[in-house]
C-alpha cells in the first residue's frame, strides 16, 4: 500500500517478534526505522549492526527515537556509534512511561547531549538533528572556535545566519555567549 500510493514507512523495531534483520530487508530507501538502539529482543546489536548499515546503504533512514530508557539502551547505542551504526536523525518519543524520567525534563537538548555521551562528535550530532530539517535553528555558543565550526555545518546545509547577539551573562568574566538565529533557506514562514 505505501510503495502503491508514494508513502513513507516508520516502523516502530522495539520488541518485534521478528528479527531486525527481517525489519530492514523490507523498507525502502526513505523508510524510517525509530527506537533502532532498543535493548529488547531482536536489537540492531544481533549481527553486529550489518544490517543497520546495509540498510542505511539503501537509503533507510535510521533514526534514534530517544524515550528515555523505555525503547534506547545506551550500551546498543554506543556499541553503535563505536562500530559505525550511529543514527541519521535523533528525535525525542516521549511516553507516558519516560515523561517523568528525569523529573519531567525530556526533550531534543537532552537527547543530544545522550548523543554526544554515547560517543557521538558534536558535529555528527549536528548534522542529525539538521537532518530532519527544522525551519529555524537557535545556536547558543559560548566559544568562537565552536561557533565557527556549527555555523560552517550550518551554511553548508542550507542555513543562513537571520540574527546574532552578544550576551555578558558573567560580567565577572571574560566570556561572552553569542546566541545566532539560522533560518533554512527557503523555508515557508
Amino acid at each position: 500500500y505505501a510503495q502503491e500510493h508514494g508513502l513513507i514507512v516508520m516502523v516502530h523495531c522495539s520488541n518485534s517478534p521478528v528479527p531486525m534483520r527481517e525489519i530492514l530487508e523490507t523498507l525502502r530507501p526513505g523508510d524510517i526505522l525509530t527506537h533502532s538502539y532498543h535493548g529488547g529482543v531482536h536489537t540492531s546489536m544481533d549481527d553486529g549492526f550489518e544490517s543497520l548499515k546495509a540498510a542505511r546503504e539503501r537509503g533507510v533512514v535510521i533514526d534514534s527515537g530517544h524515550a528515555g530508557y523505555v525503547h534506547t539502551n545506551f550500551k546498543v547505542l554506543r556499541e553503535a556509534v563505536r562500530n559505525g551504526a550511529q543514527p541519521d536523525t535523533i528525535s525525542t518519543d516521549i511516553t507516558r512511561l519516560s515523561i517523568g524520567t528525569r523529573g519531567g525534563n525530556y526533550g531534543l537538548t537532552l537527547c543530544m547531549s545522550l548523543m554526544r555521551c554515547c560517543g557521538m562528535s558534536e558535529e555528527d550530532v549536528l548534522r542529525a538533528i539538521l537532518e530532519v530539517k527544522p525551519r529555524r535553528v537557535v545556536y547558543v555558543s559560548c566559544g568562537a572556535p565552536t561557533l565557527a565550526r556549527d555555523a560552517k555545518i550550518l551554511t553548508e546545509g542550507g542555513y543562513k545566519a537571520e540574527k546574532v547577539q552578544c550576551v555578558d551573562m558573567f560580567c565577572w568574566t571574560g566570556a561572552v555567549e553569542t546566541v545566532m538565529l539560522f533560518t533554512r533557506s527557503g523555508a515557508a514562514e
